[in-house]
């Protein structure tokens, strides 16, 4: 606490000496600039400020301060945090060129679908009345200009906007206003080449078990909302002429307004918030040493009882001084139990460690069952529903079970791929299992040991002819096995070059039943040389639907021993159980038989290809 308090009294400081710099470097940014960021936050940005602390903490992103101050793009190639991820998100099938060759026409067609979309009923001059006025004060704020009157001719392109009404925790709607980017083909001027990094409740599983066993003192949960994220990144300035939107007045006439900051509905804005977003969490966490995650706009973290309520307070405050803004009613004070990203994550202590509770809404749990036994009932399902319930349970899965859920997600997404109206078998075992998950699995437990407690090293290893093998260490002992692929399981496998994506996937599920009974209850990390079946597993699934078989068997197998699994890449020179899976005994350990479920794993698969061929041929 006292190195937090030091560094605040240093940024007091820096703040107040960099103003001068800070405001004359607003000065010479475009005026819609200079608008957007002096109401980011109650002192406005602090470029020079923010400059300042990501070099000392050594940021990669630096660059972040320089597109603040004259703004971010809309279209084009989208910069990305060179740190992230680098894989092609998406690629544009329109240049600025083509945006501006379909202009004329694209408005024409913008205003007629905006008018045709119009109902003369009192829902619609309250909707339209409530757009107007939110796009007023967004204006009053430097945001965006006046609305003013539309005239055919005057524009070259525009965007829709509209209203979508949103629910919230305390389930109230709350209007937000959309600007439609994808229907006016903006969105497809993007491309990206990294992805986005967010943060996930397992990350504050991790956070949990570092804090409790390095500090072993009672902890807590904190959260914070920055408020109008995307509306506190500027429009770079050759690109305002994408940045048009049309609305309604209640009185059925078109209006349109010019948007300076990043609105909802465009790519260049998640991006750009990203940016912005990551960098001041990467000042929370390098600089005050903040455990903070971050998704989107929502920040979450852990600390200790004696500190949580003073690091609230000195969030609030560095977020303030940098130029932006938390929410304070969505900043409560901490506590052992929170809503977090729609799921409540309570705590209790027991002489082992943290055990942690989550718990999805209720109003949501509800709502997905609903619309399941629907589905159950009347054996169809249309693809439209599909979609919404692979969304809703992929967030069930990513926020509560894990990969032991997710592994029941690959049905449905094999189901819209086949375009199918009944519902096929495996499908309908998705429903099932999802059924009883959501209706007596509550809360799912994590229990979060101090490092003190026994964590298992387990190797594993195949070979392309069938050898396998795996080697365990751990709590004072090192066994390890070895053996050859049961000829049965060889020839159940769908037809392929080599086996060995499937050969080193069975090899960890084999070695984890094995060794359950040393493994139950315990951490483990696993150590795979094979890249595929790395990503398989960690996903907690697979396109390919023998090996998708195996893989739910092992989370299945994992959840049911409580076994908390973890997985890492070792090339294949240090893997201690490629002697294993080759014949040969490794350098220590004493071997033991190599008992296999052969049987099991055979059915398991075969299972999975029929259920495969019957949803094929429903597509057919």
């Amino acid at each position: 606490m006292q190195l937090r308090e030091e560094r605040l009294l240093k940024l007091q400081g820096l703040s107040a000496s960099l103003r001068d710099q800070s405001d004359a470097e607003l000065s010479a940014a475009p005026a819609h600039v200079q608008n957007v960021l002096r109401s980011a936050g109650p002192f406005g940005a602090h470029p020079a400020l923010l400059r300042s602390l990501l070099q000392e903490i050594g940021y990669s992103d630096v660059a972040v301060v320089d597109d603040l101050l004259r703004g971010f793009p809309l279209i084009g190639d989208i910069p990305i945090d060179p740190s992230a991820p680098a894989r092609k998100v998406r690629t544009a099938s329109h240049t600025e060129a083509s945006l501006r060759a379909i202009g004329l026409a694209q408005v024409s067609a913008m205003a007629s679908k905006q008018l045709h979309n119009k109902i003369n009923s009192a829902d619609f001059v309250k909707e339209a009345q409530e757009v107007f006025d939110t796009t007023v004060a967004d204006s009053l704020l430097g945001r965006m200009s006046a609305p003013r009157r539309f005239r055919p001719g005057y524009l070259k392109f525009v965007t829709r906007r509209f209203a979508v009404y949103q629910r919230n925790a305390r389930g109230s709607l709350k209007l937000r206003c959309i600007d439609d980017f994808h229907e006016s083909f903006v969105n497809d001027a993007c491309t990206v080449r990294r992805g986005i990094r967010m943060g996930r409740h397992s990350d504050l599983l991790w956070m949990l078990r570092e804090l409790s066993s390095k500090l072993r003192l009672p902890l807590r949960l904190l959260k914070s909302d920055f408020k109008a994220a995307y509306r506190g990144c500027p429009i770079r300035s050759d690109h305002l002429d994408f940045a048009n939107i049309l609305l309604l007045h209640p009185s059925g006439d078109l209006f349109f307004s010019q948007q300076f900051a990043m609105p909802f509905g465009a790519v260049g804005a998640v991006y750009a918030w990203d940016r912005v977003g990551a960098a001041i969490s990467a000042i929370l966490r390098d600089y005050f040493l903040v455990p903070v995650v971050r998704y989107v706009d929502d920040l979450f973290w852990a600390e200790t009882e004696m500190s949580a309520d003073s690091c609230r307070t000195l969030v609030l405050e560095v977020v303030s001084l940098l130029g932006f803004t938390l929410e304070p009613s969505k900043t409560p004070l901490a506590s052992e139990s929170l809503d977090i990203l729609g799921v409540t994550v309570s705590l209790s202590f027991d002489e082992n460690g943290v055990v942690v509770s989550s718990v999805p809404d209720a109003a949501k749990v509800s709502f997905w069952l609903s619309d399941i036994h629907d589905c159950l009932r009347s054996g169809t399902l249309l693809l439209a529903l599909a979609s919404q319930l692979l969304g809703r349970l992929s967030f069930a899965a990513w926020a509560v079970w894990g990969q032991v859920a997710r592994a029941r997600l690959r049905p449905l997404y094999s189901f819209l791929l086949a375009g199918a109206g009944r519902l096929p078998a495996n499908v309908r075992e998705s429903f099932e299992w999802w059924e009883r998950r959501l209706t007596t699995s509550f809360p799912r437990t994590s229990k979060i040991r101090s490092l003190a407690s026994p964590i298992f090293l387990v190797y594993t290893d195949a070979e392309g002819s069938g050898g396998l093998g795996a080697v365990l260490s751990g709590d004072g002992t090192s066994e390890w096995c070895m053996g050859t692929a049961d000829s049965r399981f060889l020839e159940v496998l769908s037809p392929r070059k080599t086996q060995i994506f499937a050969l080193e996937t069975v090899m960890v599920l084999l070695a984890t039943v094995l060794w359950q009974k040393k493994l139950s209850g315990c951490r483990v990390l696993f150590f795979i040389d094979n890249t595929s079946t790395l990503g398989c597993l960690r996903k907690g699934s697979s396109k390919k639907v023998d090996v998708h078989a195996m893989v739910t068997f092992f989370w299945d197998f994992a959840a049911l021993h409580h076994i908390e699994v973890h997985f890492r890449w070792v090339p294949s020179k240090l893997n201690l159980s490629d002697r294993p899976s080759r014949g040969k005994a490794p350098i220590v350990g004493s071997m033991v038989p190599f008992r296999c479920r052969w049987n099991t794993i055979i059915l398991a698969i075969e299972f999975a290809l029929k259920q495969a061929s019957a949803c094929r041929s429903l597509r057919g």
